[in-house]
């Protein structure tokens, strides 16, 4: 007897010409996987439309809170503020106090960067701004103290007209 055999395994004989193709088949059944599945879809770019429609939003409902006075202005802090253009420059279109020997102003350091947005005639705008520095200096009399906010624009949207 060449080797030892349990007796419950039955040695199968099948002729060389038929055992090849069966070996390769055997081979080849392994290492299929399936149909390749397709490649997952990349991610298609949000229409125009919907950039367009969270702008608009993020202007209703700005992500900052509103620059109602100069009283409490910090230099660093995000705020939000309608505007006017009068001709000249954009104006606050609701008065913001200010301490009783002060004269303040905003200046808009990027404003050439948005004029893109305003068609001819716009007047009134929304400026959601981050304040860069504060600038004081004494007026010419003393009593009197000049304080000019650098605010960078971060984002405009036109409002309605009521003027």
């Amino acid at each position: 007897m060449r080797g030892a055999s349990s007796p419950n395994v039955v040695p199968i004989r099948v002729p060389f010409p038929v055992a090849l193709p069966i070996a390769i088949l055997a081979v080849l059944g392994a290492c299929w996987r399936g149909p390749d599945e397709p490649p997952p879809a990349a991610p298609q770019p949000p229409p125009p439309d919907t950039a367009e429609a969270a702008r608009k939003a993020r202007c209703k409902h700005p992500p900052a809170e509103k620059l109602a006075s100069f009283l409490s202005v910090e230099p660093h802090a995000t705020y939000w503020i309608d505007m006017y253009d009068d001709g000249a420059g954009w104006q606050p279109i609701e008065p913001l106090p200010v301490p009783d020997d002060h004269a303040t102003r905003i200046e808009l350091t990027n404003a050439a960067e948005f004029d893109h947005r305003f068609a001819r005639g716009t007047r009134r705008a929304r400026f959601l701004i981050e304040i860069r520095s504060r600038e004081t200096r004494p007026g010419a009399s003393g009593r009197l103290w000049f304080t000019t906010y650098h605010a960078h624009i971060l984002e405009t949207c036109v409002l309605r007209s009521r003027l």
